[in-house]
């Protein structure tokens, strides 16, 4: 019975690869187990240690050399913001006092990153708390953006508003 429901659907050939497939499954969830029962709460002493270290970092990667691959370093250093701003227990036990430097290497790097401006910029303001230096660094990319370029009229939007919500200016 079980015989010919597989020959009707041509399932015999397949089962070897679906034997592979869900062993790989299988696999996979058999490894991740005992990170996903590891609950273990993080000291603010660990915390304040791992923000210190990230400073640190930061302050070494920009003052590497580049050889001409800014954009690299830019992507690689937007990546690490991206697992920074994140972590919500880490930012909960310290603060988002780095996101400043990490707007700042980025815009430095490649001012033409404009996706990534158009996250840190809004993180910057509201959760660091720094709406004018998002204003000046806005200032100092727009000069390299193209209005061709996707989502470039999102910078003039975001500069807008903070200087009309957080800045107070009107004109």
């Amino acid at each position: 019975m079980l015989l010919d429901f597989f020959k009707k659907f041509a399932l015999w050939n397949r089962l070897p690869t679906l034997l592979v497939v869900f062993s790989c499954i299988g696999g996979l969830i058999f490894l991740q187990k005992p990170l996903m029962r590891n609950n273990s709460e993080i000291s603010l002493e660990e915390y304040q240690k791992q923000e210190s270290l990230t400073s640190a970092k930061l302050n070494l990667l920009n003052k590497l050399p580049t050889f001409g691959f800014d954009n690299l370093l830019a992507s690689w250093i937007y990546l690490d913001f991206i697992q920074y701003y994140g972590d919500r227990k880490a930012r909960k036990a310290t603060d988002y006092s780095l996101i400043p430097t990490y707007f700042q290497s980025i815009v430095d790097l490649d001012p033409r990153f404009i996706k990534s401006h158009l996250l840190i910029e809004p993180a910057n303001s509201l959760f660091a708390g720094r709406p004018d230096l998002s204003v000046d660094l806005i200032n100092s990319i727009l000069p390299y953006i193209n209005e061709q370029m996707p989502f470039a009229y999102q910078l003039w939007f975001y500069k807008a508003i903070d200087e009309l919500l957080f800045l107070g200016k009107t004109k």
